[in-house]
């Protein structure tokens, strides 16, 4: 899985990851979600996760931050201390 900005970003700012953390500790978290799925399935699972995150990375996690409306906020547990 393609470690990028965007997912950097989406981990970091829900602390679900240090800042300073690796692309392979990175990479590790995102995979991390597939665990139970085997083959192609996963592949195309992570493929749509990745293009899911670009999507929450332009439209709501830049440089700069917008979070309202992101779809991320339904997680409350995630969203970061203000």
């Amino acid at each position: 899985m393609v470690v990028d900005e965007y997912l950097r970003r989406v981990t970091v700012r829900h602390g679900l990851i240090a800042e300073q953390s690796t692309y392979d500790a990175i990479q590790a978290l995102a995979w991390s979600a597939f665990t139970s799925e085997r083959g192609k399935q996963r592949m195309q699972h992570a493929n749509e996760f990745h293009a899911l995150i670009v999507m929450v990375g332009k439209e709501h996690c830049g440089p700069k931050p917008r979070c309202a409306g992101c779809p991320l906020a339904c997680f409350p547990a995630l969203l970061p201390e203000r």
